[in-house]
């Protein structure tokens, strides 16, 4: 693997850990990750998801996994073995927690964002601390562009710019400052995706994808809502 083209993303599910033991096998997992890829420091590594699997959603226990899974990433990043860390799926009150007692702000903040997942409270917390957002599901799992789900001004954006409706949702996002991890195996849809860079959308019609939350709210993903 040649490290200087390839950029490092991992993320932690912590499922099973006790709540008394995360740190240390955290901080073991990614040493031995590194260790299988011949590596010395990934670049970025993220806290899945808020909850822990096998735990009610309303268990404490989650509050205090996520902490001290965090407490881990913080150890790691100060020893130079992950270059960024961050979370992911967090809503704002797991996210205000956290910046009240992490000593790192998270780097990136990954979750699902589209225009039918619109959420200005996350998104604000996250541009104050400085949190780069990452965006997830940006196509809906498909169903914005499958007809699916029908966006009558999405169609008429792609049609002013002459383009595809998934090029102009990855566009949308890239235009509001967010990274977008669009998953593809298609070496034409890959290439594709790059003509993101050459498009601009409208302020008028990019105001107007910013509203389609406000009428026609999706979510296709997991809903960490009711995580404790």
């Amino acid at each position: 693997m040649c490290k200087e083209k390839t950029y490092l993303l991992l993320r932690n599910y912590h499922h099973k850990i006790k709540a008394s033991m995360p740190v240390i096998k955290i901080h073991a997992a990614v040493h031995k990750s590194l260790e299988n890829f011949d590596l010395e420091y990934f670049d970025l590594y993220l806290i899945h998801w808020p909850g822990t699997s096998k735990k009610q959603l309303s268990d404490p226990i989650n509050e205090e996994n996520r902490t001290n899974s965090y407490k881990a990433l913080e150890r790691l990043y100060r020893e130079g073995k992950v270059k960024h860390i961050g979370i992911s799926n967090y809503t704002e009150k797991h996210l205000r927690h956290l910046l009240s007692v992490c000593t790192v702000i998270p780097h990136v903040h990954q979750f699902e964002l589209h225009p039918c997942l619109y959420q200005p409270e996350i998104l604000d917390l996250c541009h104050k601390h400085g949190i780069q957002i990452q965006a997830y599901s940006s196509l809906g799992e498909g169903a914005l562009i499958n007809g699916e789900v029908k966006l009558d001004c999405l169609e008429s954006i792609a049609q002013k710019l002459s383009t595809s409706k998934a090029l102009v949702l990855l566009r949308w996002a890239v235009q509001c400052g967010w990274t977008v991890i669009p998953k593809s195996k298609t070496v034409s849809r890959i290439k594709e995706n790059s003509q993101i860079f050459s498009l601009e959308i409208a302020n008028y019609d990019m105001d107007l994808l910013n509203k389609i939350h406000t009428y026609e709210p999706h979510r296709f993903c997991w809903d960490p809502s009711n995580v404790f």
